[in-house]
């Protein structure tokens, strides 16, 4: 139930080193009014680059001292907002027309709903991972044979032009019930910087028994990759096979994670090879 005076929904936002992103975020939200009775929540864990973000009355601004990750400080955001609906937006996200309608679909057993990503790509919907699903993805299947039907079911191509259930929509742009966000503790803090936290959470829902559900008549524009791109790939994949040997860990069995690891360390020693990654990152695998 709405508190009197709250917004409907509150657009959480993380900011770390993303600061031209967020403000072209919060012009895309002036120009097409996402909801129409929202405010943003801006979790900045990058603060003291001397931009002033152009928020209203209702917004909130929340600095940290130092870079929390992206799954606690979304959080975070959750606890401070009142709204009963909360709307994950990555920083690099543009609105491109209204999202209220979203909130209709959040009801009975769907806890979360999303609007179609532009352009559509393999990382918005997914089924939740195994291992083979994660080994067809990590070693470039789906690029290296488009088209095929093992890419196709995984990850929902082509787009159903009407509403569809999804096991693991991407936290970029996602909005969930707040009261069901908090009753799970929304995002685990174990699975920082970032990478993982979503597709954990979605499996933490599968298990409640709840749903997830995109709504392709919405959309949104997404830049893809910002932060990964400012952390260098070396970087990124650290903490990317690090959380996903976490994921594995917590929701499969011990084969399942030697399986992983391998599987990593074998897609990481080939992007070594291309001169993608650093020559000592496929062999951390086996440490994560």
């Amino acid at each position: 139930m709405t508190e009197p005076g709250a917004p409907r929904v509150g657009i959480v936002t993380v900011n770390f080193h993303t600061e031209a992103e967020v403000l072209r975020l919060l012009s895309s939200a002036r120009a097409h009014r996402p909801f129409r009775e929202g405010h943003f929540i801006l979790v900045d864990n990058s603060p003291g680059h001397g931009v002033v973000f152009p928020l209203g009355p209702r917004d909130l601004y929340l600095p940290q001292a130092s870079n929390i990750g992206f799954g606690p400080a979304c959080n975070l955001g959750a606890r401070a907002s009142r709204a009963p609906y909360l709307f994950l937006a990555n920083p690099d996200l543009e609105f491109t027309g209204p999202l209220d309608p979203l909130t209709d679909a959040v009801r009975g057993d769907i806890a979360a709903a999303c609007p179609l990503i532009d352009p559509p790509g393999y990382f918005q919907n997914r089924r939740l991972p195994t291992v083979g699903r994660f080994a067809w993805d990590f070693l470039g299947m789906p690029q290296a044979f488009p088209g095929n039907a093992l890419s196709e079911d995984h990850y929902y191509q082509p787009v159903p032009e009407v509403a569809f259930e999804v096991e693991q929509p991407a936290a970029a742009a996602l909005l969930f019930s707040r009261e069901r966000f908090l009753e799970l503790e929304g995002f685990d803090p174990a699975f920082v910087p970032a990478w993982f936290e979503d597709v954990d959470l979605f499996a933490r829902v599968r298990r409640r028994g709840w749903r997830a559900e995109c709504r392709p008549e919405m959309t949104v524009r997404h830049r893809a990759g910002t932060v990964a791109r400012s952390l260098g790939r070396s970087r990124f994949f650290g903490f990317y096979g690090r959380n996903c040997v976490r994921y594995f860990r917590k929701h499969h069995s011990a084969p399942a994670v030697v399986a992983v690891k391998a599987v990593l360390s074998f897609g990481l020693l080939l992007r070594f090879l291309r001169g993608r990654v650093g020559p000592g990152l496929a062999f951390k695998a086996w440490t994560w």
